[in-house]
């Protein structure tokens, strides 16, 4: 039987593109996901992905369901 599982990964582009659109800045972010400005930084630049309790937090605090924070690989 094939796998017919899709594959995502982290964009922090796209993480930083709705965070925008939200009106949020890092700081903001950050404080509802529990973690700092410059850990919010580290996932827009890629340098880091979130863990998954932050993941879920920011995509709540961004009013988006947590698929659309990531890109189909």
């Amino acid at each position: 039987m094939p796998n017919t599982q899709k594959t995502y990964n982290w964009n922090g582009a796209l993480i930083k593109s709705v965070r925008e659109a939200a009106g949020l800045s890092r700081t903001e972010l950050a404080a509802s996901c529990g973690v700092t400005a410059e850990t919010v930084r580290s996932w827009e630049t890629n340098a880091t992905a979130p863990y998954l309790p932050a993941f879920l937090k920011a995509a709540a605090a961004l009013s988006c369901a947590p698929e659309d924070l990531l890109v189909a690989a």
